[in-house]
């Protein structure tokens, strides 16, 4: 199911959504930075992704990323992914 599915589905509609680029991938996390300015969190922020199923993420992948809004404020910011969804390459 893709984020937009979700998010139109209701059950994240109201969840605060980053669009983010991948920089790093581990086992349930990713270290990525922030591509347009959302929230509290300017273009360029490193934060730390975590999520309990993760798609096949590569550096580089664009992705979108809902979460509850709540972010642990330390270097760098980390937060849980209630979703994520890798948007297409640009061309």
């Amino acid at each position: 199911m893709s984020l937009s599915s979700l998010l139109c589905s209701g059950c994240l509609a109201n969840a605060p959504v980053l669009l983010l680029t991948v920089t790093e991938v581990f086992d349930d996390a990713f270290m990525a930075e922030v591509a347009e300015e959302s929230g509290a969190f300017a273009a360029g922020d490193r934060v730390c992704v975590s999520c309990e199923t993760l798609p096949d993420l590569v550096p580089g992948d664009r992705v979108e990323v809902a979460f509850n809004g709540l972010v642990m404020t330390s270097e760098p910011a980390r937060i849980a992914a209630d979703a994520v969804a890798v948007l297409p390459a640009r061309t």
